[in-house]
């Protein structure tokens, strides 16, 4: 677990780009000798994604069938953006 993490369901596309732009909006850039909008905060960007058969389908295959298997399939994405750390050498 990450301290300060927060979990938003999203349901479509637009609730995804939305969450996203919420993230960025948070980071705090700040200008140094090698970057004018270097990023000084961390940031971790997970997506959880869940696929299961429908209701629907299940039930037209029960009719001909005596057991249904509802199988479902996980996958998670994780997108990290460190903060910078540029030096002079």
């Amino acid at each position: 677990e990450v301290r300060g993490l927060t979990w938003m369901p999203c349901k479509t596309p637009t609730d995804l780009l939305q969450c996203f732009q919420k993230g960025r909006n948070n980071l705090v850039y700040a200008e140094t000798k090698m970057n004018k909008a270097s990023s000084r905060s961390h940031a971790v960007f997970q997506i959880k994604v869940a696929k299961r058969p429908r209701a629907s389908d299940a039930a037209a295959a029960k009719k001909g069938a005596k057991k249904v298997e509802m199988k479902a399939v996980f996958g998670k994405l994780t997108v990290v953006d460190l903060a910078a750390s540029e030096r002079i050498k």
